[in-house]
Order: C-alpha cells, then structure tokens, then sequence
C-alpha cells in the first residue's frame, strides 16, 4: 500500500485490516492512526485529536453555561437585596404596630403582691398553720400556702 492509499482511509479497524494484509507489525496501525488523526478505540489514553476538538467544543459549551450561571448569580443577588429590605420595613412595621398586652389594665387583679407575701411568710415562721394565716389576712388557705411557697 502507498501513502496515496492512506489518505482514504477513515477509521481504525481500516487501518488495522491493512496491517494484516501486509504482515507489518502490531504497532504500524496505532501510529498510523496517531498521524492520520483517526481515533484508535483500543487505546487507553484518549487520542490527542478527538481530545482536543472535544475540548474545543465543551469549551463554548461551557463558556455559554457559565455566562448563564453569572446572570443567575447577579439576579439572585439583586433578589436577595430586594428581601432583605421588605424584611427590614416589616420589622419596623412590626415595632410601630405592636402594642402594650392589656393595656386598659382589664381582667383579674393579682392577690399576691410583695407585702402579702412577707407577712405570709413571717406567720408562718411563728408558727402558725395556714388556716390561721389565711383567716388573719383575709385569703384563702391554697393563697396562703402558695404565697409561703415563693
């Protein structure tokens, strides 16, 4: 086979087809395949070729992919500036509505107070029983213990 015969050939199992009609050795179909630029299936590192023109295309692939993951980048940013002050105005919404719980001061009144609580108290040390206290002060029997409890 001439040089001439070569140039159409496109694909590896060709190339090897020649070599065993000719008797060369293993190697003769791999570089020839290396300097023809045609992609040898057996081999284990990628052809230089096929590799670089993969590249080339993953390349303005990836171009485009990243430009697009940047304009994602920049909207989420402009987003996020956007929540971060509504949150701000409903917080200071929030401060300017809240009001005082109970205000008008309606409901039950509480009974027990400090005064009621050390006069319990310093009954009780003497010795009283909660009966007596809580005759003595006006109050029930379960205020009584309760107030010598705090």
């Amino acid at each position: 086979m001439s040089k001439q015969d070569l140039s159409n050939v496109s694909t590896f199992e060709e190339l090897l087809e020649i070599s065993k009609a000719n008797g060369y050795d293993r190697n003769w179909a791999p570089r020839k395949a290396k300097a023809l630029g045609i992609a040898n299936p057996r081999s284990k590192k990628k052809d230089t070729v096929h590799k670089i023109n993969n590249e080339q295309s993953g390349n303005a692939d990836k171009h485009s992919e990243l430009e697009s993951l940047r304009a994602q980048v920049e909207q989420l940013t402009a987003e996020n500036i956007q929540l971060k002050q509504e949150l701000e105005d409903c917080k200071q919404m929030a401060i300017a509505v809240h009001k005082i719980k109970n205000e008008r001061g309606a409901g039950r009144k509480p009974k027990l107070n400090d005064e009621l609580i050390t006069k319990v108290k310093s009954l009780k040390s003497e010795g009283l029983s909660y009966k007596a206290i809580a005759q003595q002060l006006g109050i029930s029997v379960g205020l009584a213990h309760k107030a010598s409890q705090l």
